[in-house]
């Protein structure tokens, strides 16, 4: 399995956000990345991330964002906002081959199979 584990310092995100739910992330989460791109949204914040923002404990609902750390970036666009991300350990997986199965294999290989919480326990 192609992984590091790594200390990353906070950092901020400019990111255009929407919420999702279990049910409709998988399918509705590709189009976000479509719609951002076709929207030209790109040419205004690079879309070089996508980012989970964890939902309150007894919620369903969780906001996902597309952007870029706020060093890519002049300004934060009216329709985007600026996340901050604390200082944490991270996992980081490498993810190759076309969009966006790559993505959501890689998600159910390494995060729903439990291999995530076996790592980092």
């Amino acid at each position: 399995m192609d992984y590091k584990i790594v200390r990353k310092e906070a950092f901020k995100v400019i990111a255009k956000t929407k919420i999702f739910t279990e049910e409709n992330s998988q399918k509705e989460i590709p189009e976000f990345w479509t719609a951002y791109f076709n929207d030209g949204l790109h040419n205004k914040v690079c879309g070089m991330m996508g980012i989970c923002i964890p939902a309150k404990e007894d919620c369903k609902d969780w906001k996902y964002g597309i952007g870029c750390e706020d060093k890519y970036t002049k300004e934060v666009p009216k329709e985007f906002e600026c996340l901050e991300v604390s200082e944490h350990m991270w996992a980081i997986f490498k993810c190759v081959g076309p969009m966006p199965n790559a993505i959501q294999d890689m998600w159910k290989k390494y995060i729903v199979s439990g291999f995530l919480r076996q790592i980092t326990s």
